[in-house]
């Protein structure tokens, strides 16, 4: 056992906490402790008026719309807003871009405003003045909106599951377990209701089961998100005395859960074989509608090769869990196993030293062996010669890298927002090909007369025709960028899973181009090359490998990991045309927000409108 401090800040630390007495005592001072008031969030409708006020001159009619934590009743103190911006007619490509001027000249109201368009749902962020909250804007798609009623109507089907839901946000808060790159809080709420699904006698019921009735289809982007509210009426509802015997249930359930066999799929209401989805035709009928995006390629597979898999209850192909790797999934079980020890041990005290053990202690984790860290500043010459633009260049040159040239697979993109004016790209890249051996005798016909990236190109595909598969290597890629005014960027990455041989072989062959491919993708003065410089290219075709133990001076050690449209030419792109969109299904409602006696129009939040979240919100007055 291990004493420890909360390993991120924290709006309210557990030390601060009364963690004495009856668990229900302790229970609800903690939740009036870190939960959002009535009065809290009802100022927050300020938030989605003054977006409203900033945006309409742009798009006339436009509606500000919550989700998220705030809308669900699990909003805790220092908890970000999200809002989906309903755009007449629909958003245009650029609206973030659009979007962050009109929010940027109210500066009074709007402080920090950025936009992110390249993520893969892009958002605009910024610090709400008037009520001191952080807010990511987008206007992509409603589905988060959609998600949200879902686990607003599950959660509050009895009063003690949002109470149960909070405890579990908050604990996972305290030991870091929850962000970016770990376990979502939206993962974390799938993960309770599969064990409230599971629950005897069941608690919820299966998504599946609210969406059988046609009248409640409603599509959006390929998948059904309707339901029918009033479908499948639970026949036990738990009260306040269930909560410690409902959370030590739910560490209970999952520290004897086989994650590496079964797919978490709150959709069916049970676990399913991760080998079922290896075969889409196969499946159930209940899957038809994934069999169908999936088999005539309107959408990918979902990814069970991962650690953890937990199945989107509305989007059937994504796997909400898919950025664990390893080692934190190792790490997460040890904390879910210890926590179920304590439960059993508090069990005869009444657990009233329950919630003390589960904030102030944590487990004995395996200390991992240190892997190569490649990390490369880029020389600011090129930097300079960007362009105003600058920070996207190197984003997107990035990508044309990575995904262009090297062939990976990029997935899992995250914006971490630093301070002073930084910002830093994460996401993991995943290579299958060795494309960065033998590159020179590879180089086809005419490639001095090409431009740069059309012969790099060119290379890797002939590459691809000559090599066989290798085992894949998962890696995290990250691009820091300075501030406006400094022009300073960096690039790494760093091994998660795969051989740390061939990880080395790789990094050392990207440290000895980068420099110079960064310089002709950000100088579009440097287009072309020529016979001299392709001969005096390095290359990697016959070097041995680089040893586990080397050391080179652009190499670090580090700990394990725990943890607008691009114009970027993809490989994948120039090898392969995009399938065609089949037609809809019949007798379904595409997604036009408009009203209708089972779809009612998406409308900003107001209490009179939520009365659950009040009803819940109530309790900490």
């Amino acid at each position: 056992m291990e004493i420890i401090h909360a390993e991120r800040p924290l709006a309210v630390p557990p030390e601060e906490l009364q963690l004495s007495g009856e668990f229900r005592e302790q229970a609800d001072a903690l939740l009036a402790r870190v939960r959002l008031t009535r009065e809290e969030v009802e100022r927050l409708v300020g938030l989605y008026a003054d977006v409203e006020r900033a945006l309409s001159p742009l798009w006339p009619r436009c509606r500000a719309v919550p989700f998220g934590s705030i809308t669900t009743g699990l909003g805790t103190k220092g908890s970000d807003a999200d809002c989906f911006v309903e755009v007449p007619g629909g958003a245009p490509g650029n609206a973030v871009n659009r979007a962050r001027r009109p929010l940027q000249q109210m500066s009074q109201i709007f402080l920090d405003v950025i936009a992110i368009p390249r993520a893969s749902t892009p958002i605009v962020k910024f610090l709400h003045v008037p009520t001191d909250t952080k807010c990511d804007l987008s206007f992509k798609t409603p589905l988060g909106v959609l998600n949200s009623r879902l686990l607003a109507h599950l959660l509050h089907r009895a009063p003690v599951l949002p109470r149960l839901a909070v405890l579990l946000k908050y604990w996972a808060g305290v030991h870091g377990l929850s962000g970016t790159g770990r376990l979502s809080n939206y993962s974390l709420v799938l993960l309770l209701f599969h064990y409230l699904q599971r629950h005897e006698p069941s608690i919820l019921p299966p998504v599946e089961v609210l969406q059988r009735n046609p009248a409640f289809i409603f599509f959006v982007d390929n998948w059904n998100a309707g339901f029918d509210e009033r479908a499948a009426p639970s026949t036990y509802l738990p009260h306040d005395d269930d909560l410690p015997e409902l959370l030590s249930g739910f560490f209970e359930y999952y520290g004897s859960f086989e994650f590496n066999r079964y797919v978490i799929s709150p959709y069916l209401g049970g676990p399913l074989l991760r080998e079922m989805f290896s075969r889409p035709e196969a499946l159930p009928d209940e899957f038809a509608i994934y069999r169908r995006n999936v088999l005539e390629n309107v959408e990918p597979a979902l990814r069970i090769e991962t650690p953890w898999c937990i199945q989107d209850p509305f989007v059937h192909c994504h796997n909400v869990a898919s950025g664990i790797n390893t080692h934190f999934a190792a790490d997460l079980i040890a904390y879910i196993r210890y926590a179920a020890a304590a439960c059993v041990e508090e069990r005869p005290n009444g657990f009233s030293g329950l919630l003390r053990r589960l904030l102030l202690e944590r487990p004995q984790l395996a200390r991992r062996a240190t892997i190569a860290l490649f990390n490369v500043h880029l020389k600011p010459h090129p930097l300079k010669a960007a362009g105003p633009d600058w920070r996207n260049r190197v984003r997107r040159a990035t990508q044309d890298i990575f995904e262009g040239i090297f062939g990976a697979t990029l997935h899992d993109r995250r914006y971490v927002e630093g301070n002073k004016g930084r910002e830093s790209d994460e996401c993991t890249a995943r290579l299958e090909r060795y494309l960065w051996r033998r590159r020179k005798q590879r180089r086809p016909r005419g490639a001095a007369d090409m431009p740069f990236l059309e012969r790099e190109i060119a290379t890797s595909v002939a590459l691809i025709a000559a090599g066989p598969i290798m085992p894949p290597i998962s890696m995290q890629l990250t691009v820091k960028l300075g501030p406006t005014d400094k022009r300073t960027a960096s690039v790494s990455v760093r091994l998660l899973e795969g051989d740390v041989v061939a990880f080395r072989d790789f990094g050392n062959y990207f440290m000895s181009v980068c420099q110079s491919w960064y310089a002709k993708l950000l100088d579009v003065k440097n287009e072309t090359t020529d016979e001299h410089e392709i001969e005096n290219e390095p290359d990697a075709k016959e070097a041995p490998l680089a040893s586990a133990s080397d050391n080179d001076a652009s190499t670090t050690e580090s700990e394990g990991s725990d943890a607008g449209s691009s114009s970027a030419l993809s490989l994948r792109t120039a090898v392969t045309s995009k399938p065609p969109t089949p037609p809809p299904l019949e007798d379904t409602k595409e997604a036009h927000f408009s009203d209708s006696p089972t779809n009612p129009p998406l409308k900003i939040l107001k209490m009179d409108d939520m009365n659950h979240v009040e009803n819940e919100y109530a309790l900490d007055n």
